[in-house]
C-alpha cells in the first residue's frame, strides 16, 4: 500500500475517533485526545475555527439539557479556563458564571413541563393500581 494511502487511514481514523466522542457526548476525553497528538492539529489546520465550531456544538447541546453546570466540568467540556473560560460563556453563550456554577437561562428544552401526552388521559389512580398488581410490587 502506499505511503499516501496510509497516510490517509490514519486521518481518517483519527478523525473518526473524534466524531464518535463526540457524538457520544465524552467532550473532556474528546479535548484530551484532540491535544494529545499534533497530526489532529494539522488535519484540522485548514478548518476555520474549529475549535471554536466545538465549542458552539457544546454549549447547544448543554443548553438543551441543563439549566446549571459546574463551571469546573463546563471549562474541561470546552477545553477553556480562568477569564478564557468566563469571556466566552458571556460572549458566545449569553449564560452567566455565578461562583463555581454557569447557570443556563430557561428554554423550551431545558425546563421540564408537565404537558402530558397529547390524546392521552391517565388519571394516577390507574397507573397505581396497575403498578401495585404487578408481580415485583
Amino acid at each position: 500500500m502506499p505511503a499516501s494511502d496510509d497516510a490517509l487511514s490514519e486521518a481518517v481514523q483519527k478523525l473518526s475517533t473524534l466524531a464518535t466522542l463526540l457524538d457520544s457526548a465524552q467532550y473532556e476525553r474528546f479535548w484530551d485526545e484532540f491535544n494529545s497528538d499534533d497530526l489532529y492539529l494539522d488535519y484540522t489546520a485548514d478548518i476555520y475555527g474549529f475549535e471554536d465550531a466545538i465549542r458552539r456544538g457544546v454549549a447547544r447541546n448543554v443548553g438543551l439539557c441543563m439549566t446549571r453546570i459546574e463551571r469546573e466540568t463546563l471549562e474541561k467540556w470546552v477545553n477553556l479556563s480562568a477569564e478564557g473560560f468566563e469571556k466566552w460563556v458571556l460572549g458566545q453563550t449569553g449564560w452567566t458564571v455565578e461562583g463555581d456554577m454557569v447557570i443556563i437561562p430557561p428554554n423550551v428544552e431545558n425546563v421540564a413541563a408537565s404537558g402530558g401526552v397529547k390524546g392521552e388521559n391517565l388519571k394516577w389512580e390507574v397507573i397505581r393500581d396497575r403498578l401495585l398488581k404487578h408481580p415485583q410490587f
